[in-house]
């Protein structure tokens, strides 16, 4: 951020008045006349950068870096673009660097519900597997499974039935 704060450095964030992203690619909170730069994480199993936003007190969301900063200077919905980065390098998140693309018809549905993974999938997947097992609960594998189900881990139960119904050829 330079050090001046100069505001024509920033553009504000749709939908978060206190919020703007700069041109160097970071995002920062407006306290009053003061700009802070948020602190910037790295979710497991992910490339990109991440930040939390306060839409009211106590409504915490968390987004990516380089999809606020394309909405903040594209001006576009994050919810019906993805984000690419020109050099392949998922840290650079530089306005210049970022290309928006308009999504699918079936990725907009999905993110208008804000869903990490789809749970009609995970039910679909159940389904198979209890056909499989002929409906027996008592069965290792069933029991297992409701042993993860019940450790409200949906993404993991997912890629354990996806694993395990690819492996008795059952997908």
């Amino acid at each position: 951020m330079p050090k001046s704060y100069d505001i024509k450095f920033l553009k504000r964030i749709p939908g978060f008045s206190r919020y703007y992203a700069c041109n160097d690619g970071r995002i920062y909170k407006k306290n009053k006349k003061n700009f802070r730069q948020l602190i910037e994480y790295r979710q497991p199993n992910s490339k990109y950068l991440g930040v939390y936003l306060y839409k009211r007190k106590y409504e915490k969301l968390g987004f990516q870096v380089h999809e606020l900063v394309a909405s903040a200077f594209y001006r576009i919905n994050i919810f019906h673009y993805d984000v690419l980065h020109k050099d392949k390098n998922c840290l650079n998140n530089v306005p210049g660097n970022l290309v928006p693309m308009v999504m699918s018809g079936e990725k907009i549905r999905a993110n208008k519900g804000n869903l990490y993974f789809d749970k009609k999938n995970l039910s679909d997947y159940e389904a198979i597997l209890k056909n499989y097992l002929k409906y027996d609960t008592s069965h290792y594998l069933w029991k297992k499974y409701i042993k993860l189900k019940s450790e409200k881990k949906y993404r993991i139960c997912l890629n354990w039935l996806k694993l395990l119904l690819s492996a008795k050829n059952l997908l």
